[in-house]
């Protein structure tokens, strides 16, 4: 692009930059251990806010995450097709979970820093 600065300025000839910033829709994707990957959202490099992680087993995780951690709402789909979804603390299941078998059964737990309480 040329551009003239004034009656008595000799032409600058400017490069335009092409916009490089990423879309927003798509989440950034690492390599956390072998073969496990996450997608989302990140602070200070570790997953914080909402995500997705593949374990390496076959699990998916999808929900909240701190300091990358899975911390909040979520729910874990495993490799076998068992479905639990409620509230992680620290990245272990805290509180209610309801958990609903490959077979369509459901059942609800109570979940205690990790530990299933009877």
């Amino acid at each position: 692009m040329i551009r003239r600065c004034g009656p008595k300025s000799k032409s600058v000839t400017e490069a335009k930059r092409p916009n490089r910033r990423r879309p927003d829709a798509t989440p950034p994707i690492r390599h956390i251990e072998r073969s496990a990957l996450y997608a989302g959202q990140f602070g200070v490099g570790l997953a914080s806010g909402f995500g997705r992680f593949a374990d390496n087993d076959g699990g998916v995780f999808v929900g909240q995450f701190a300091k990358g951690e899975p911390e909040g709402l979520g729910s874990y789909i495993g490799a076998d097709g068992t479905v639990a979804q409620g509230r992680i603390k620290d990245g272990k299941p805290d509180g209610m979970l309801l958990i609903t078998a490959p077979n369509g059964k459901q059942t609800l737990e109570t979940w205690k820093n990790g530990e299933k309480v009877k």
